[in-house]
């Protein structure tokens, strides 16, 4: 019925999307890449084991081959419980490489053991040695746990959330809303 009285009549929608709640994260654990000078910045808290998680890497690592040179993009733990993957991906920060461990665990299509772990690490030219002391290291798992804590108790419920200059997207799995509010707020600054 909608469909027929848009044929018939011209019909303007004059709705706007609505405004985006503000959060501050000035506390939260986080790894950043990019411009890491820039006044935008983009964070995801996200789970290495969340299924919709990897659905949308795809998103993320597009929006950040595009604006790595404008914008800060940052990544923070959230889980209900500390997976292999956020410990393999804070051992391998320990060594400096955070992000390759982040980009290897999200193209994998399954979720891995620790057996792949230490392979991806071995690929990586990590020191095995090393790495596997600070998988066995508690702090690290405290660390996530305060961290998924402290994002909890910020109101945030879910995975993936995009929070753009402590802006939260209501789609984080649209490439053109984040864009969006990229491109908004890379004026403004």
């Amino acid at each position: 019925m909608a469909d027929s009285l848009k044929l018939v009549y011209d019909i303007k929608i004059n709705l706007t999307p609505p405004q985006s709640p503000f959060f501050s994260f000035e506390n939260i654990s986080t790894h950043y890449r990019g411009n890491l000078n820039s006044k935008v910045t983009m964070l995801e808290i996200s789970d290495l084991e969340c299924s919709s998680c990897k659905d949308n890497f795809p998103v993320y690592k597009n929006l950040y081959a595009k604006y790595k040179d404008k914008v800060k993009f940052g990544f923070s733990h959230f889980s209900s419980y500390v997976s292999i993957s956020a410990i393999a991906c804070e051992c391998a920060s320990r060594q400096g490489k955070f992000w390759k461990m982040h980009d290897s665990l999200f193209e994998l299509t399954n979720y891995p053991d620790t057996t792949e772990i230490i392979n991806i690490a071995k690929k990586m030219e990590l020191n095995l040695y090393q790495f596997r002391l600070d998988f066995k290291d508690s702090t690290i798992v405290s660390n996530i746990e305060n961290n998924f804590r402290n994002i909890h108790s910020k109101g945030i419920y879910a995975t993936p959330t995009i929070i753009i200059n402590n802006k939260t997207i209501f789609n984080s799995a649209s490439f053109e809303e984040i864009e969006n509010l990229l491109l908004k707020e890379l004026e403004i600054k």
